[in-house]
C-alpha cells in the first residue's frame, strides 16, 4: 500500500479508501493548533504547497505546537467524522515555516458545498460580536451572503473585542458543522490568531456620538449597502429581560433589540442603543446590540388593543394592554407561558421572571385577565403572493415585564361540577369521622376535672418551653438573633420617644478559632459558656445580652447618655474577656475586639445601627485587636471600597483585567540581568488601582491564590516566549504572597508550572516579605529551594528583624526597602546602615538589591555600600512586555556608561 506524501492525495481518498489505513508522512506547516480546548484530542491542522488536512493525534507534544512551525505527520488515513483526516498521527518539529500569506477568498454558499473541507480559506465580513470563553475566542461575522463564525486561541495580549463593527479579511481552516450521521448542518472558521486578521475598514471611534437613525428608517433602501455596519438608535425603554432583549419605543414605532448586556435598565428611560440592524420575526431588530442610559424619562403609556388589532401586525414590538381569558399553560417553553383566548384569537402571555414563574400555575382556567406587555408578532414563513411582499400574520404573544403586568379582571366561579363533588365527598368524610370519634368518647367516658387541668398545665409548660428555646441559645442561655433584632427595633422606638440614646457593641473573640482547632469543640464550648457568664457580670442592669453565632456576641445599652456612657462599658467587657481562661487546668487567653455603634449619631434605624457595630468591629480586627472601636462615616466608605475593590479583583479573574509590567534590574556594572514583573489592574468601573490597595484585599478574600497562579503563568511563559526569540536567558522575579504558602500546595504548582513552560528554575526567583518568611518557614520554603528556584526577602528592615536571624534560611537575596535607598544619599546613617546590611548578606552567602533607586545621588550611594542588583525609576520605569523584549534585543550587553550616554538627562533609560 503506498504511502500517501501530500495533504491533497491524503484529503481526495474517499470515505471507504480511508478506512484502509494508508500510511501518511507529510511535511508540512502548523497552521493551526488549541490545546485547550480538548486536551485528550487537540485540533491540529496543517498545510502543504498541496492543501490542507485535519490530524488527529495519537501522541501529545509535551510542549505546545504553534502556527508557522515545521512539522513531521505520521499517521494513517482515516474516515473523520465528516470527511478524510490524518489518524493516529504524531507529530515532531523539525524546523520554522511561516503561516500562508495567501488564501482563495471564498463565500458561505462555497463553504455549505463541503468542498472546502479543511482548507486554508480566506473570508471577508464585518464583526458582529465577540465571545471569549476560558482560552477560546469566537467571532461571529456577517459576509455577503450569511453569517458564520470564527474560532482562535485567545492571545493574552491581543483585544478582539476592538475588532466589534470592523470590516476584516480572516484567513483560517473551513471546519464543518456536521450530525454523528456525517450530514453537514453549517460551517466555521478555524484561525490561529490575530496575524491572521486583517482590518479592512476600523469600527467607528464612538459609535454612540454618531448619528441617530430613526426605528421608522431601519432596513430602508440604501445603495450599495452589502453588508450593514452598526447603527445608533434612541427611544424609551419598554421591556427589559436582562442578558437577552430591551425593547423601545419612539413615537408609534417599536423594536426589540437582542443584547448580552445586562446592565439594569428601567421602563420609561431613555436610551441609546447601537447594534446591526437585522430582519425579526416580524419587524426589523438589532442584534449583538450595546447600550447607554441618555439620563432622562419619558415613560411610554400602554395602547389598550383587542386581539385582533395586536394580530394584525399594525403594533408589533409596542407597548400595548389587552384581555383574554386563560385557557391553559405551556410548559414546554423555557419561560413561564400561558394561553390566553380572545374571541377567534389564542395568543400566549411569556415572562423572564421569578415571580411569574410562581404566579401563572395558581391561575384558574376561565379567568379573564388584563395583561400589560410588548406586542410580538410573527409572520408565515413562506411568501404570500397575493400580499405583494407584505408579511402576512401568523400569531402573536405578549411579552410581560412582572407579576405587576398580569391583572385579574374576573375570576371564574368556584362552584363548578367537579369542586361541587369534590366538597360533597370531604363533607362525607368528616361526618363519618366525627360520628367514629364520638362514639369512642361515650365508651371511655369523661375526664376528670383534675385530669384536664393537669394537661391544661403541662401543655402551658411545654409552650413557655418551647417559646424559650425559639428565642435563646441553647449553649449560653443568651437571646439569640431573632429575640435580639426584636429587642433592638423596641429600643429604638422608645428611644426616638425621648432624649436618650441606644449603643450597640458586636464583640468578637480573637483568638476563639486557635483554642476550638487546638484544643476541640468542648474546650471550645466552655470558653462561649464562661465567656456569658462574664458578659453577665459587667452588663448593665438594663443590657441585653444575645450570641449572635459563632463566637460573636452583642451587647444592647438601651438607655445611655452618649457614646461616652457606651465606650465605657465596652472597656469594662475588654477587661473582663483579657483574664485567662482555665480549661482542663491550663490557662489560655481570649481577648475580644468590640465595634461600637450609637443611635441617633451613628444610625437612624435598626439595621444600620448593626451593620455600622459590625463595620467597626471589622475594623478593630484588622487595625487594633484587643481594643474598642467606635464607628465613625469613614469606616462606612471603607467598608463601601472594599466591596468595590472585590467586585474589581473578582471581574479582574473573570474578565482578564489584570496585566503585568515589568521593572528590569541591573547589576552594578550596569548589565540588565532580569526583571521583577508587577501586577496592575486596571477595572473598567475604578480605573487603575494601587497595587498596595488592592492585594491586601486579594488576600483577606482568598483571591490572591488564583491571581498569584495566573501571575506565574504569564511570567513563566513570557521567559519561555523571549527565550525562543533567542534573547539572553535573564531572571525573573515574582512576589508571591504568604496566603499562597499556607495551602501547601503552592510548591507543585510551581514545580509544574516550570515544567509546561520549561523555564530553568534557577532563573525564577519568588520574593516574600520577611515577615513571611519568618511566619511561613516550615511551609514550603525548603520545597521551592529543593526545586531550584531563589528565594528573595522582599522591603528587608521594615519588620522589626535582624539580618542574622535569616541564618538558617533559604534565601538567596535580601532586598533593601526603597525607604532605605530613598534617604541613602542625604539622611547621616543610612548609608552606614546599608553597607552593614550588605556585609552581613555575604557572610551569609546572599546578596542584596537596591529597591527604588530614583536619583543619581542615590545610585552612586548604594553602589559604593556594594549592593549587587539595583532597580528603580532612575534605571527604567516598569515597561510593558513589547518594551522590555525590545530593551532585551538593544540593551542586553550594553554597559551603564552607554545608559547614561542614551539618557542625558538621567531620568530614565526608557
Amino acid at each position: 500500500m503506498p504511502t500517501l506524501t501530500t495533504a491533497r492525495a491524503a484529503h481526495q481518498l474517499t470515505i471507504i479508501e480511508s478506512r484502509r489505513a494508508h500510511p501518511v508522512l507529510l511535511r508540512a506547516v502548523v497552521t493551526y493548533y488549541d490545546p485547550y480546548v480538548d486536551p485528550q484530542r487537540p485540533p491540529l491542522f496543517v498545510t502543504d504547497s498541496t492543501g490542507s488536512i485535519f490530524v488527529a493525534l495519537s501522541v501529545i507534544p509535551p510542549i505546545p505546537l504553534k502556527a508557522g512551525q515545521l512539522v513531521e505527520v505520521k499517521g494513517m488515513s482515516g474516515p473523520g467524522d465528516f470527511a478524510p483526516i490524518v489518524d493516529q498521527a504524531s507529530a515532531i518539529v523539525i524546523g520554522e515555516s511561516h503561516l500562508p500569506l495567501t488564501a482563495p477568498h471564498v463565500s458561505l454558499t462555497r463553504l455549505l458545498t463541503g468542498e472546502e473541507d479543511s482548507q486554508w480559506v480566506e473570508i471577508e465580513g464585518v464583526v458582529r460580536s465577540v465571545v471569549e470563553a476560558g482560552r477560546s475566542v469566537v467571532l461571529n461575522m456577517a459576509l455577503s451572503d450569511g453569517e458564520v463564525t470564527a474560532t482562535a486561541v485567545r492571545e493574552d495580549r491581543a483585544d478582539y473585542k476592538l475588532l466589534v463593527d470592523a470590516k476584516i479579511r480572516l484567513r483560517g481552516h473551513a471546519a464543518p458543522l456536521y450530525t454523528h450521521r456525517r450530514q453537514m448542518t453549517g460551517w466555521h472558521l478555524m484561525f490561529p490568531g490575530v496575524a491572521t486578521v486583517k482590518v479592512e475598514e476600523p469600527p467607528p471611534v464612538r459609535p454612540f456620538e454618531s448619528p441617530v437613525i430613526p426605528l421608522n428608517s431601519l432596513l430602508s433602501y440604501s445603495p450599495n449597502a452589502a453588508v450593514r455596519h452598526r447603527v445608533h438608535i434612541r427611544g424609551t425603554v419598554t421591556q427589559f429581560w436582562p442578558g437577552r432583549m430591551v425593547c423601545l419605543q419612539d413615537g408609534g414605532q417599536g423594536l426589540c433589540a437582542q443584547t448580552a448586556q445586562t446592565t439594569p435598565l428601567q421602563p420609561g428611560e431613555l436610551a441609546d442603543f447601537i447594534g446591526f440592524p437585522a430582519v425579526g420575526e416580524f419587524s426589523p431588530t438589532l442584534t449583538d446590540a450595546n447600550y447607554s442610559a441618555s439620563g432622562g424619562r419619558r415613560p411610554v403609556p400602554p395602547l389598550a388593543v383587542t386581539a385582533g388589532e395586536a394580530f394584525s401586525g399594525d403594533h408589533d414590538a409596542r407597548l400595548v394592554e389587552i384581555e383574554g381569558q386563560v385557557f391553559g399553560q405551556d410548559r414546554a417553553e423555557k419561560d413561564p407561558t400561558i394561553i390566553l383566548s380572545s374571541g377567534e384569537f389564542i395568543f400566549s402571555v411569556v415572562g423572564s421572571s421569578q415571580s411569574l414563574a410562581r404566579l401563572f400555575p395558581n391561575i384558574e382556567e376561565g379567568t379573564t385577565l388584563k395583561v400589560t406587555g410588548i406586542c410580538s408578532v410573527r409572520a408565515v414563513a413562506r411568501v404570500d403572493i397575493g400580499r405583494y411582499g407584505f408579511p402576512v400574520p401568523e400569531s402573536f404573544r405578549i411579552l410581560v415585564r412582572s407579576a405587576a403586568d398580569v391583572v385579574v379582571v374576573q375570576k371564574i366561579s368556584w362552584w363548578t361540577a367537579s369542586h361541587t363533588l369534590r366538597v360533597l365527598g370531604l363533607a362525607l368524610f368528616v361526618i363519618v369521622l366525627t360520628a367514629a370519634a364520638l362514639f369512642r368518647q361515650v365508651r371511655r367516658g369523661i375526664k376528670t376535672a383534675s385530669e384536664l387541668r393537669r394537661a391544661e398545665e403541662a401543655t402551658r409548660s411545654a409552650l413557655q418551653r418551647m417559646e424559650h428555646q425559639a428565642h435563646h441559645d441553647p449553649l449560653t442561655g443568651l437571646a439569640n438573633r431573632l429575640l435580639f433584632d426584636t429587642s433592638i427595633h423596641n429600643a429604638l422606638s422608645l428611644a426616638q420617644q425621648t432624649t436618650r440614646q441606644v449603643g450597640l457593641l458586636c464583640l468578637d473573640l480573637d483568638r476563639f478559632k486557635a483554642i476550638n482547632d487546638t484544643l476541640g469543640h468542648a474546650a471550645g464550648d466552655t470558653v462561649l459558656r464562661q465567656t456569658a457568664e462574664r458578659l453577665t457580670s459587667v452588663s448593665p442592669q438594663d443590657g441585653i445580652l444575645a450570641r449572635l453565632g459563632g463566637d460573636e456576641f452583642a451587647i444592647l445599652l438601651p438607655w445611655i447618655s452618649g457614646k461616652v456612657e457606651a465606650e465605657a462599658s465596652a472597656q469594662r467587657v475588654i477587661k473582663v474577656l483579657a483574664a485567662p481562661f482555665r480549661i482542663d487546668g491550663t490557662l489560655w487567653h481570649c481577648p475580644a475586639s468590640i465595634g461600637l455603634s450609637v443611635f441617633p449619631e451613628d444610625a437612624q434605624s435598626a439595621d444600620a445601627l448593626q451593620r455600622n457595630a459590625d463595620t467597626a468591629l471589622y475594623c478593630a480586627k484588622r487595625t487594633s485587636p484587643g481594643q474598642v472601636v467606635a464607628f465613625d462615616r469613614s469606616m462606612s466608605e471603607q467598608a463601601e471600597r472594599s466591596v468595590l475593590l472585590e467586585n474589581a479583583l473578582r471581574r479582574g479573574l473573570e474578565k482578564n483585567g489584570f496585566a503585568l509590567e515589568y521593572q528590569p534590574q541591573f547589576n552594578a556594572q550596569g548589565d540588565l540581568r532580569g526583571f521583577e514583573a508587577l501586577l496592575r489592574l486596571n477595572d473598567e468601573v475604578l480605573g487603575a488601582i494601587d497595587p498596595d490597595e488592592f492585594i491586601p484585599v486579594a488576600e483577606t478574600l482568598g483571591l490572591i491564590v488564583r491571581i498569584g497562579e495566573w501571575v506565574l503563568r504569564e511570567v513563566c511563559g513570557q521567559w519561555t516566549e523571549w527565550a525562543e526569540d533567542g534573547n539572553p536567558r535573564v531572571s525573573m522575579a515574582v512576589n508571591i504572597s504568604s496566603v499562597q504558602l499556607k495551602s501547601g500546595e503552592f510548591p507543585a504548582f510551581v514545580r509544574n508550572v516550570l515544567a509546561q513552560t520549561g523555564m530553568p528554575a534557577e532563573l525564577l526567583e519568588l520574593e516574600l516579605t520577611e515577615t513571611g518568611i519568618f511566619a511561613h518557614a516550615d511551609q514550603g520554603l525548603s520545597e521551592l529551594k529543593a526545586i531550584g528556584v531563589r528565594i528573595a526577602v522582599d522591603d528587608f528592615g521594615t519588620g522589626f528583624s535582624s539580618l542574622s536571624s535569616l541564618y538558617g534560611f533559604p534565601v538567596d537575596y535580601v532586598k533593601i526597602d526603597r525607604s532605605f535607598v530613598r534617604d541613602a544619599a542625604s539622611t547621616p546613617g543610612t548609608l552606614p546602615f546599608i553597607r552593614m546590611i550588605v556585609s552581613l548578606a555575604r557572610s551569609l552567602g546572599m546578596k542584596t538589591v537596591a529597591d527604588g533607586v530614583e536619583t543619581p545621588d542615590q545610585m552612586e550611594a548604594v553602589k559604593r555600600a556594594g549592593c549587587d542588583i539595583l532597580q528603580g525609576y532612575w534605571l527604567s520605569h516598569p515597561l510593558t512586555a513589547e518594551k522590555a523584549f525590545l530593551l532585551l534585543q538593544v540593551r542586553a550587553s550594553d554597559r551603564w556608561e552607554t545608559l547614561e550616554a542614551e539618557s542625558p538627562t538621567g531620568a530614565s533609560v526608557l
